[in-house]
């Protein structure tokens, strides 16, 4: 496992995908990436559906899948910098949002 790349997926959605999984399988899977960037709340979005896998699989799933077949076409060590950046900005403002969220100011923060 790398830093940067694909999200490794279950399985089963492997199966559903098998086309659009081959094209990203090609390089190694990382811990962040584009899809995880742009999918930080996919629980939130999940929480409000009725059917939780059927949204994920119509919604959700494809548009990961894009953002990590941008990323194979593109890898390149200033998009992975790029990545890591965005990584550790949504990391660091998630923290301070949650702090903010307990205390009830942002003084604490």
């Amino acid at each position: 496992m790398s830093v940067v790349g694909p999200r490794p997926e279950i399985e089963k959605y492997v199966k559903i995908f098998r086309e659009e999984f081959k094209k990203i399988l090609v390089v190694r899977p990382g811990i962040t990436g584009m899809a995880s960037l742009e999918h930080f709340d996919e629980e939130i979005r999940l929480e409000k559906q009725k059917d939780k896998e059927r949204f994920y699989v119509e919604e959700i799933l494809p548009k990961k899948l894009w953002y990590e077949q941008m990323y194979v076409q593109n890898v390149s060590l200033y998009l992975d910098l790029k990545i890591m950046t965005r990584t550790i900005v949504r990391i660091l403002s998630g923290m301070r949002m949650n702090r903010e969220s307990k205390h009830g100011c942002k003084k604490c923060a």
